[in-house]
């Protein structure tokens, strides 16, 4: 992850563990997975989305599920790749991200300063 300019803040088990993370750690985006034991990725996203909206969010899954799909841009998930996720696929998506971020966060000083 350093060489695409960021750091892994950290890594939790499940939903909850996640959610305590995020509070702590206010990452800029969030790698999870749909399915986790206790708490699902879907409802993992959609709480961090409603208490930390600028949170950005790409979800892998093993699902082909068209649902999962429609509840995931429902939700603002940026990103959902399906597993087995490949090397390159993953690095592009976070690549795209991380220029959007901060694109996003170039714009907002503009404005502030």
């Amino acid at each position: 992850m350093e060489r695409w300019g960021c750091m892994v803040a950290g890594e939790a088990e499940d939903g909850e563990d996640g959610l305590a993370l995020v509070e702590e750690t206010r990452p800029h985006f969030i790698i999870t997975d749909i399915r986790m034991p206790g708490m699902d990725g879907l409802v993992f996203s959609k709480t961090v989305k409603e208490r930390y909206p600028e949170v950005e969010i790409l979800m892998l899954t093993g699902y082909q599920d068209f649902e999962y799909a429609k509840t995931a841009m429902h939700i603002g998930i940026r990103d959902l790749l399906l597993k087995p996720t490949k090397f390159d696929e993953l690095e592009k998506a976070v690549r795209k991200l991380i220029v959007d971020i901060r694109d996003r966060e170039m714009s907002r000083a503009n404005t502030i300063g």
